[in-house]
């Protein structure tokens, strides 16, 4: 049930529906319905504001106006458009309103309530004119906006924000989340999303081919690692991890986070004229100094490389070198970004499982055309992963997930308290613990992200990096409670 749509699809969606047996009036029916619930279930009757657009989004306005006025509310309609204009769904409805409608430019202070059912998904240009004072007024009172499929002068595939756009409290989608509703800004704007059911079939979904889901067990269960009684240390992974003396804290914290996850065993190499001993403050990993035996090693299960590593000359030759020996790695932070003037270089020498974690603005250096042509995030993301061929950990708040093989996901558990000095060295430690164990890269990044975002939650205001891997137990007993339970 996680998948998320294109707008594009979504229209597909309607017309298949349609194909089979349903009319557009009885879905935009249920889909004004869906929103009159929302409405009941979270305001007392009060005074209400309808903006309703020239399109199929004001039908569902007006089917909103049309059931509030049945059970009394006081409502105010205002469309924005041309009668003779509206497709056909919504001039039924629009034929039913009888009462006389009100003009942008008579609203004055809006009601405490405004229903904002002016484009939906479907704006494609930037909203100017009277339309952006009122929006800017709306956003400057203490109206509570419920929007229709999409906040207004939000882009259904980007979720930019096309010049204005309605902050909404609550937005009521149908079928399926759209691409917009879940990256930001949009989904900022988009306040409470609830996904409502309008009677279209699930079975439709085979012939949209939705290739991007939504982040949840649900995608990755399967693969979780679970331990056997016949195993080992050895035989649940060891996890290798470069530290560096400059920022030992980081090896430190991605190697506490990889044991935490289930690798059976997790060792930092660092340079020969390095002090160990910075690198001994948790018990039960291994230290090594002696680079080139320690990357030889047959039974290392998965690297890690660049927590806390530095910029230094060598780091670029170091990637390369655990990259060369084939096994599954995670490249983050610094690694990243040392090769900023040689990309090139970095993905001639991705020829195994790998997966890259940039932020925003790693990705920038690694990926400077792809940030500036792409539209959205998404997109982004997967280019980035073809053309490097690793997958992609585009971090932020709506951290996307993405494979040379077109699959993507974003996540959304994610609470702001995350935005803290550690924790992606934390999540990088985690995807290398996963990797370690022999889960697959697309679903070991997916799973560490979601269980990152999961932990931390649980902390609540306050979290620290360190306060992470503590909490990854309690995530880890509950996934597999679920899934053996089938749940």
């Amino acid at each position: 049930m996680t998948e998320i749509l294109t707008t594009a699809q979504m229209y597909q969606a309607e017309r298949l529906a349609i194909n089979i047996g349903h009319s557009g009036i009885e879905l935009m029916a249920a889909a004004g319905e869906a929103v009159v619930e929302l409405i009941l279930a979270n305001y007392t009757k009060q005074a209400i504001l309808i903006l309703a657009g020239p399109g199929n989004n004001g039908g569902d306005g007006f089917v909103v106006a049309l059931r509030l006025r049945q059970e009394g509310w006081p409502v105010r309609l205002c469309f924005v458009g041309q009668e003779s204009n509206l497709p056909n769904d919504a001039k039924h409805y629009y034929d039913q309103l009888g009462s006389p409608l009100t003009s942008i430019d008579e609203i004055g202070v809006p009601e405490p309530l405004l229903i904002d059912a002016l484009f939906g998904a479907g704006l494609s240009r930037p909203i100017t004119g009277e339309l952006s004072e009122l929006v800017e007024k709306v956003n400057q009172s203490s109206c509570d906006v419920i929007a229709v499929d999409f906040p207004s002068g939000i882009n259904g595939d980007s979720g930019q924000v096309l010049g204005c756009a309605f902050k909404a409290r609550h937005t009521v989608t149908f079928f399926k989340p759209k691409l917009g509703h879940l990256q930001q800004p949009g989904r900022s704007y988009c306040g409470q999303l609830t996904v409502a059911d309008i009677g279209i079939s699930r079975n439709i979904l085979s012939a949209l081919g939705p290739m991007t889901r939504e982040n949840s067990p649900e995608v990755w269960t399967s693969f979780l690692p679970r331990p056997a009684s016949k195993d080992h240390k050895y035989s649940r992974g060891l996890s290798v991890i470069y530290g560096n003396i400059t920022m030992p804290g980081a090896a430190r914290l991605a190697t506490l986070a990889a044991r935490r996850v289930g690798a059976g065993l997790a060792k930092i190499v660092t340079d020969a004229d390095q002090d160990l001993s910075v690198f001994h403050q948790e018990m039960g990993h291994l230290v090594s100094n002696d680079w080139s035996t320690a990357l030889a090693d047959p039974r290392n299960a998965a690297f890690l490389i660049g927590p806390g590593a530095g910029t230094h000359p060598d780091l670029l030759e170091k990637v390369q070198a655990i990259l060369a020996e084939g096994k599954p790695t995670v490249i983050d932070a610094d690694a990243i970004s040392v090769f900023r003037e040689k990309p090139t270089v970095l993905f001639d020498a991705i020829k195994s499982d790998c997966v890259l974690t940039p932020h925003s603005g790693e990705f920038r250096r690694l990926f400077p055309s792809i940030a500036n042509n792409e539209t959205n995030k998404i997109q982004k993301s997967l280019a980035a992963a073809k053309l490097s061929g690793a997958v992609i950990v585009h971090k932020g708040s709506d951290t996307v997930i993405a494979s040379p093989d077109g699959r993507s996901i974003i996540n959304t558990n994610a609470p702001p308290w995350l935005a803290t000095g550690g924790t992606g060295d934390v999540l990088a430690g985690m995807v290398a613990g996963l990797l370690a164990q022999g889960v697959p890269t697309f679903e070991a990044a997916a799973m560490a992200v979601w269980m990152h975002g999961e932990a931390a939650n649980r902390f609540g205001v306050g979290l620290i990096a360190e306060d992470l891997p503590k909490l990854l137990p309690s995530v880890l007993a509950e996934l597999m409670k679920t899934a053996s339970s089938g749940g």
